[in-house]
C-alpha cells in the first residue's frame, strides 16, 4: 500500500487521488474487429535466410552438435546460446529474426511435400 496525506491506499487509487480527472470513467472502450495478420518473407530475405541457415549448419556440423536439435532448441526458446560462436555462427544466426527464418525453413519444406 501506498501512503498519501494519511490515508492507507493501494497504487491506483493513490494515483487516481493525485489526478482524478486523467481518468474518464464514463467512456465505454469499443472493441475493435481485426483482420488476421499477414506474415511474408520476400525473396530477398528467402535467400538471406538459406545462406544464414547453410552457414550455421556448417559451424554446427564442424563442432559435433546435431544441427537439427541444436536449431529447435534456437526456434523454440530464442536462446542464442544452443547455436555455436564457431565461425561466428552466434551472430551469423541473430542477422535475421527468427520468426523469418522459421518461415522460411517451414515455407521450403512444405513446398517440398
Amino acid at each position: 500500500p501506498v501512503k498519501i496525506k494519511g490515508l492507507d491506499q493501494d497504487f491506483a487509487t493513490a494515483a487516481l487521488l493525485q489526478a482524478p480527472d486523467v481518468v474518464n470513467w464514463s467512456k465505454e472502450v469499443p472493441m475493435v474487429e481485426q483482420d488476421t495478420n499477414r506474415f511474408e518473407v520476400g525473396s530477398d530475405k528467402r535467400l538471406a535466410a538459406h545462406q544464414i541457415m547453410a552457414e550455421v549448419m556448417r559451424a554446427l556440423e564442424e563442432k559435433g552438435y546435431d544441427p537439427i536439435n541444436q536449431l529447435v532448441g534456437y526456434f523454440l526458446s530464442g536462446d542464442p546460446t544452443y547455436i555455436t560462436s564457431h565461425l561466428g555462427a552466434r551472430g551469423v544466426i541473430r542477422r535475421m529474426e527468427r520468426d523469418e527464418l522459421l518461415e522460411v525453413v517451414i515455407r521450403d519444406y512444405i513446398e517440398r511435400l
